[in-house]
């Protein structure tokens, strides 16, 4: 794709509205990973774990699976993360962290939607700490 003759601002707005679909699309995708995992329709076709699946058949690396896996299981218990992944409040990745932290700390859900709250547009390098 060859984009040297658009124009600056068409292209930085071009760029937003993709970026924007590119969220509604990952809300998708988490929902649709979200039921085949609940079906466990990745062992009806053969393989052994949904993260099998997401590596082998959909072919996301280790790590983009993890976080997806991660994140549409978070769907079922705290669907809010829902519209923030949509307004780029929260992202894949700062998600796997606060999964990690939510069990490693043994969090009840009240906990985990206060930490939530608190991350929120919060830079990974941030929520790390």
């Amino acid at each position: 794709m060859d984009l040297r003759h658009v124009v600056d601002q068409v292209l930085i707005n071009d760029t937003k509205v993709l970026v924007e679909r590119e969220r509604e699309i990952m809300s998708k995708v988490l929902h649709y990973l979200r039921e085949v995992d609940r079906r466990k329709l990745y062992a009806d076709i053969g393989y052994s774990s949904m993260f099998a699946y997401c590596t082998d058949e959909l072919r996301y690396s280790p790590d983009q699976a993890g976080r997806r896996i991660s994140a549409c299981r978070m769907l079922a218990t705290l669907p809010e993360i829902e519209e923030k992944l949509d307004r780029g409040e929260l992202n894949l990745t700062v998600l796997g962290l606060a999964k990690s932290y939510f069990k490693e700390n043994n969090l009840t859900l009240a906990q985990q939607r206060e930490l939530l709250d608190e991350i929120t547009n919060k830079p990974k390098r941030e929520v790390g700490r």
